[in-house]
C-alpha cells in the first residue's frame, strides 16, 4: 500500500488503503506489526511521530531509528 501511495503514510492513512485491498485487520494488530517491523530494521521506517516509510526510500525525511 505504501508502494502505491508513493509517499510515508500514518495509521490512520493506511487503514482504509488496506481495507480496500481486502485485510481487515484491526488497527490495533496493524500498528504492532509496523512498529515490530520497524525496530527490527526490516520495510518499514520511521520517519515522523506515527508516520510510516519504505525502508527503501532513503531520501524520505530523517530515519528515526537510523
Amino acid at each position: 500500500v505504501l508502494q502505491e501511495a508513493g509517499k510515508p503514510l500514518t495509521l490512520e492513512q493506511l487503514m482504509p488503503l488496506l481495507r480496500v485491498k481486502g485485510a481487515s485487520f484491526a488497527e490495533a494488530t496493524v500498528r504492532g506489526a509496523l512498529y515490530r517491523n520497524v525496530r527490527r530494521a526490516r520495510h518499514f521506517k520511521l520517519v515522523g511521530p506515527g508516520l510510516f516509510a519504505l525502508r527503501e526510500w532513503k531520501d524520505e525525511r530523517i530515519d528515526i531509528f537510523g
